[in-house]
């Protein structure tokens, strides 16, 4: 497997993962722009993840995401595994 094919897996499993934590399909997560935030302590610990949605997303995705916690604008999720989780032991 070339290194492009393993970044292009790589990528297919995180935007899974991050689908899945919000619970949308893999195709509604496409129809979104988005931007994955670390929430960390002040010595860097990184404990969560937040997702920042952009404007313009369809309201029924939108409205799948309400009863998601939340701090601030971000839609909080934990990501298992996710490249800088520190439990995966890959961060």
């Amino acid at each position: 497997m070339s290194s492009r094919q393993l970044e292009d897996e790589y990528d297919r499993e995180e935007a899974e993962a991050i689908a899945a934590a919000l619970d949308l399909t893999p195709d509604e997560l496409n129809e979104i722009e988005y931007t994955i935030h670390e929430i960390a302590n002040d010595d860097g610990l990184v404990y969560g993840y937040g997702v920042e949605i952009k404007e313009g997303a369809p309201q029924y995705i939108l409205d799948k995401l309400v009863r998601l916690p939340r701090r601030g604008n971000l839609v909080l999720i934990h990501l298992r595994g996710y490249e800088m989780d520190p439990r995966s032991g890959t961060g």
